[in-house]
């Protein structure tokens, strides 16, 4: 640097002087850039999240109509008992239709990361947890599985009871086990469990294979009342 604040840099046998003015102005204009430039990346990453997430999606509805299927038209359990007795869920039930070997929880469990299908991009991830069967990123609508706090012996919902069109009852949908752990996904889906977590928007999974980015509150309000989505007289002894 020169005595008259230059910056002087010597290329080709020739010599190029900045003065700091120059530099910072330049400094100045990268900085610019980049303010502008990184919330554009940002969100281009999270586009590129919606997009994962809703083919995880795409695919655990397809394993969840192979199961219909195969089980006279009626939707997994939310939480059994295995062949060995442990306590099991629907993500068990689906994984033979993911490439699995069975439905036991042990196989789960020392198969499944939080990479799989079951598991958002954008959720951000508690580092100690277990039970990676019961916190998946999408919680499965609770009228449609007979969700219980306990295993239990009856079936999921028969796909003819739904009584609305298809394509306004929840299947699967983001979700966090609560407010303040959104690292922490869950099973079952109720009005409470909803998460926002792709730019304040909640992805939804409906029962005609159809996905939608909403606002988890409206999801909650229409997507989620219980009495008129199953043809079952006694539908608050039998779920929940």
């Amino acid at each position: 640097m020169s005595g008259n604040n230059e910056i002087v840099v010597k290329r080709g046998g020739n010599y190029y002087g900045f003065t700091l003015i120059e530099l910072l102005v330049v400094i100045a204009i990268i900085a610019l850039l980049a303010s502008i430039l990184f919330p554009v990346f940002g969100q281009a990453r999270e586009k590129a999240r919606q997009a994962v997430c809703q083919s995880n999606m795409k695919q655990l509805f397809n394993a969840m109509m192979m199961y219909v299927q195969d089980y006279d038209e009626t939707f997994p359990v939310g939480y059994f008992k295995d062949a060995n007795g442990q306590d099991a869920t629907w993500t068990c039930s689906l994984y033979p239709y993911l490439g699995g070997k069975d439905t036991n929880r042990t196989t789960f469990r020392a198969n499944v990361t939080t990479r799989s299908v079951y598991f958002c991009p954008s959720q951000p991830f508690e580092p100690n947890y277990s039970g990676v069967e019961s916190y998946p990123s999408y919680g499965l609508n609770a009228y449609l599985c007979a969700a219980k706090t306990s295993p239990s012996c009856k079936p999921g919902a028969p796909l003819a009871a739904i009584k609305r069109d298809h394509g306004s009852v929840v299947l699967l949908a983001d979700v966090q086990y609560a407010s303040n752990r959104p690292g922490l996904g869950f099973r079952i889906l109720t009005g409470s469990y909803f998460s926002a977590r792709h730019s304040g928007r909640c992805a939804v999974l409906w029962v005609d294979g159809h996905i939608s980015l909403l606002d988890k509150i409206w999801a909650s309000n229409n997507g989620m009342t219980g009495e008129d989505i199953l043809d079952y007289a006694d539908l608050s002894s039998y779920y929940l």
